[in-house]
């Protein structure tokens, strides 16, 4: 596939979305590998893709290391709410706690929660 299509963080992002909302959490995986093998940079949508892909299939802690060094308000709002949903109510606090302690100001997305 690569040598037919000219891949872009786009495509990436189009492709990370589509396995999460297709529960292939592995494909999204590997898609967000190559993206960085290949020099493209993550973007909001290739992180609140997988955040949400991962919160849906309860596997909220698998990838949480990778999504708290990305500053997105947004992004971390779905990874608070995915904890809460989850029971993790302590680690949701402390997650919002360390959020505001790296100067990432909450936005009307958190309104939502």
């Amino acid at each position: 596939m690569k040598s037919r299509v000219v891949l872009d963080d786009y495509n990436f992002g189009i492709m990370v979305k589509g396995c999460c909302e297709n529960s292939v959490l592995e494909g999204a995986s590997e898609v967000f590998d190559q993206m960085g093998d290949m020099g493209f940079s993550p973007n909001v949508v290739v992180y609140t893709s997988l955040i949400d892909g991962s919160c849906k299939s309860g596997d909220v802690e698998k990838r949480r290391g990778c999504f708290v060094r990305w500053g997105s308000w947004y992004t971390y709002t779905v990874l608070i709410n995915g904890l809460f949903k989850k029971g993790l109510k302590s680690e949701r606090f402390e997650l919002f706690e360390k959020v505001k302690e790296d100067g990432v100001l909450p936005d009307l997305h958190f309104a939502y929660l």
